[in-house]
């Protein structure tokens, strides 16, 4: 009696090439965050002496109008991909490819 051949069963998407990825074969997950890097804190004695109230005020009344999505993109955003072999042997040689153009 013959064995009849299993299928592969395909469990995920490469998310660079799209290539469907066999449930048997190596994936590759890169995750990337992008969050605010705190830079120095400069504090002097007028900011001390000053008022805040206003300030703080006009910022919740700003941040009423927005998601926590939109308010969360400002501080801190996280992306995951899912590839095959030879996505991610690609990614790993060119992760910041050059954008023409900007600047």
């Amino acid at each position: 009696m013959t064995e009849i051949p299993t299928p592969p069963q395909f469990t995920h998407l490469c998310d660079r090439c799209g290539r469907p990825l066999d449930a048997r074969e190596v994936r590759f997950v890169a995750k990337i965050q992008v969050f605010a890097s705190p830079g120095p804190i400069v504090v002097d004695s007028g900011d001390l002496l000053r008022g805040h109230r206003d300030e703080i005020a006009a910022l919740i009344r700003q941040c009423a109008q927005m998601t926590e999505e939109e308010l969360m993109k400002d501080v801190f955003v996280e992306f995951k991909f899912d590839l095959c072999l030879r996505c991610q042997r690609d990614f790993i040689a060119n992760p910041m490819p050059v954008v023409r153009g900007a600047a």
